[in-house]
């Protein structure tokens, strides 16, 4: 679970420029020691860092994983918990991944 296709990302319409980054996901990062990136394409990989990379969505679209990747632990730390890895079903069930 090492290289690029791992790292840390947010995607947002617009990156960084988002109303959503400015309002939420920049206030997280700020509180927690994270420091957001503006995401390029072929980006690093994050392990053992505390950055995440934004990237415009509407550049950068989502192209879902199996569905296995969805939610799991990913067994470099401790595991995150059944609540975590439970998310996928409500995911399944209204439609934000595809089974």
């Amino acid at each position: 679970d090492r290289g690029a296709e791992y790292r840390s990302v947010i995607g947002l319409p617009g990156g960084n420029s988002s109303n959503l980054f400015r309002a939420a996901i920049e206030s997280v990062a700020n509180e927690t020691g994270y420091t957001l990136q503006s995401g390029v394409g072929s980006d690093p990989d994050t392990l053992g860092t505390k950055l995440v990379y934004v990237y415009d969505s509407n550049k950068f679209p989502f192209h879902q994983a199996e569905v296995f990747m969805q939610f799991r632990d990913d067994f470099q730390s401790p595991p995150y918990g059944p609540v975590y890895n439970r998310l996928v079903e409500s995911a399944l069930d209204d439609g934000r991944i595809i089974g």
